[in-house]
């Protein structure tokens, strides 16, 4: 917004946006209170009205241009996509690496559910743990490890306490070693409500894991027809939930 400011005073430099997440979607709006949705309301009326400011606007996915187009009255001309990228090389780990890391989960012959990412409401991470208690009254050996940090960590944890999960899921914290986790793991589970284009989900992509996705059109928009087990989303409005 400064810069949208500044461009008044210097018109003759160019400025350029960026559009990286669905921040004005449905999806968003519904996860929230009344309250917030006022003020995120405001915020976009706010991003609207002064986007004519902007040159040029850059995004990370087809999903992401489509929603803020539609959500700030931008000219579609004015929006370019481009993929945000991964190096394979970054995928080329050791084996000794892997062997550290299958020692630290210690799986045996237990099937490993991985899931990447910030801990927080809209990561889906609440609705992952109500889900995994259900399967684990059919397969009650399954693990689920959640790698990531974030301010919704004390709210798993005694989410987990209360579902009595301590033994089979475990929170991993902020890690740097996703490649190896995922060279151990059965299948990756990404519940996300809303995302731009999501890096987890591309890397295990890349390392070829059967997936469990949300299904929105970001990440959609990873896989070609039928290449992920997709679920639908069903938010509740959070004064409603229990």
């Amino acid at each position: 917004m400064v810069a949208r400011k500044l461009k008044r005073i210097f018109p003759d430099i160019p400025l350029v946006g960026s559009l990286v997440s669905n921040s004005y979607g449905k999806q968003r709006y519904l996860e929230m209170s009344f309250l917030s949705q006022l003020k995120l309301f405001t915020t976009q009326c706010r991003d609207r009205f002064s986007t004519s400011k902007v040159d040029y606007f850059i995004c990370n996915s087809k999903a992401i241009k489509k929603t803020n187009v539609k959500a700030l009255g931008i000219p579609e001309e004015k929006v370019k996509v481009i993929y945000r990228g991964r190096s394979f090389k970054d995928y080329k780990i050791s084996s000794e690496n892997v062997e550290r890391i299958r020692k630290e989960l210690n799986p045996g012959n237990k099937k490993i559910f991985l899931n990447v990412g910030r801990l927080i409401r809209s990561k889906g991470q609440l609705d992952l743990l109500q889900a995994f208690k259900i399967l684990l009254e059919q397969y009650p050996e399954n693990q689920l490890y959640i790698a990531g940090e974030g301010p919704l960590r004390a709210e798993l944890e005694k989410k987990i306490a209360f579902y009595n999960l301590q033994n089979n899921v475990h929170l991993l914290g902020y890690r740097e070693d996703i490649p190896e986790l995922l060279a151990v793991t059965d299948f990756f589970v990404f519940p996300s409500y809303f995302e731009g284009l999501p890096g987890a989900l591309l890397e295990a992509i890349i390392a070829k894991k059967p997936t469990i996705v949300s299904d929105i059109p970001e990440n959609r928009e990873c896989f070609m027809k039928n290449g992920a087990l997709f679920f639908h989303l069903v938010i509740l409005k959070p004064w409603r939930i229990k």
